[in-house]
Parts: structure tokens; C-alpha cells; sequence
């Protein structure tokens, strides 16, 4: 069963169900749990050696036991701060750029989508009144009042529309494959009727 929903509930399913979006906000996140690790200092090292090259007066080789940590001046860890603040944006600024270009293009899906069923209505219409104008001028022929050209005219004009009618369910149907790729959704849906 289609649902059918308008294009404020559109653009909020397109929202909440895609998956490039969510990977964007996911790398929103991340950047801003890595601003923290901007005043991260190295790990501790414990080392224990024995120096044969250094010899004590009991003729055994001396031990040596040390500790080790890098640390860097504060200058470079403020630097860091802000590299990690300024992917943390940048990520921000990519994620509402996806999500600004998400919206335009499934407005415009939204928007072909009511074109081409606005266009099938009309053109159903008119295939009606060219039928019944193709039996109108059957009938004349064959009551003598007209000639074949006339009838054939009417039925031909008819057949068109039939033909661009076959055309229009084609592109409506191309429009739906496009608006539903955006959706991102195992449900089915429409656009709502104005």
C-alpha cells in the first residue's frame, strides 16, 4: 500500500533515513570526541638496562633503571586544539552542505514527481474528448456527412495521445524511482494530492 505525504514529511523521512547523512553526523561526533586528545602527553616508558660498557669497581656491569616521557611545549598542544576544532567544523559544514543538497534534489524529485501526474490528468482528459471526437466523426462518416480524411484525422489525433500518454506513466514512473531513492525507505510512498 502507497502512502502518500506531503513534501515538509518527505524531506523529513529523506532526513531521517539517510545513510550518507548519518555517517556525516557520525564524523561530526568523532571529530569532536579527537578535540580532547589535543592535550594528550605521550605514554610513560619504564626501561631497565644493563651497561656492559660501564663497568662498577665489583667488576659487574652497572643497572640502569629510568623513566621516559615526551612532552611538548604548549604552544604545539593549542595547535593541535585547534586542527581538531577546525575538522570538528568542517565536518559540521559538510554534513548541512549533504543535508541542504539532499533536500534540493529530493524537492526536485518532489516537484517532477506532481509535474508529470498533473500531466497525466490532463492528458487522460484530453485523450477522453479525442475519442469521443474520434467516435463523433465515425459516425458522421458513416451517416455520409463527412468525408474519410476527416474521420481518419480525428482517430490519428486520438492514437497520439494515447502515445504521449504511454510516455508521461514512463517519466512519472522514472520521477518515483528518483523521489523514493532519496526516501531511503522500505515503505512505499506517493506525493500527496494538492
Amino acid at each position: 500500500q502507497e502512502q502518500n505525504i506531503d513534501l515538509d514529511r518527505a524531506v523529513e523521512i529523506a532526513i531521517n533515513n539517510n545513510l550518507s547523512l548519518k555517517a556525516s553526523a557520525l564524523r561530526i561526533a568523532e571529530t569532536k570526541e579527537l578535540i580532547g586528545s589535543a592535550r594528550n602527553m605521550e605514554k610513560t616508558n619504564i626501561y631497565l638496562n644493563r651497561d656492559q660498557n660501564n663497568i662498577a669497581p665489583n667488576d659487574a656491569a652497572l643497572t640502569l633503571l629510568g623513566l621516559s616521557q615526551g612532552f611538548r611545549l604548549p604552544s604545539v598542544y593549542e595547535a593541535q586544539r585547534k586542527v581538531l576544532e577546525n575538522e570538528s567544523r568542517l565536518a559540521s559544514d559538510l554534513y548541512l552542505m549533504d543535508e541542504r543538497n539532499l533536500v534540493k534534489n529530493l524537492s526536485k524529485a518532489y516537484v517532477q514527481v506532481v509535474f508529470w501526474k498533473d500531466l497525466e490528468d490532463n492528458y487522460a482528459y484530453l485523450s477522453r474528448l479525442y475519442e469521443d471526437v474520434a467516435q463523433a466523426a465515425a459516425k458522421k462518416y458513416e451517416a455520409g456527412e463527412s468525408d474519410y480524411l476527416e474521420q481518419l484525422s480525428a482517430k490519428t489525433r486520438a492514437e497520439e495521445m494515447q502515445l504521449q500518454i504511454r510516455q508521461v506513466k514512463d517519466n512519472l514512473s522514472k520521477s518515483y524511482v528518483e523521489f523514493r531513492s532519496y526516501l531511503q525507505s522500505d515503505t512505499l510512498f506517493g506525493v500527496a494530492e494538492d
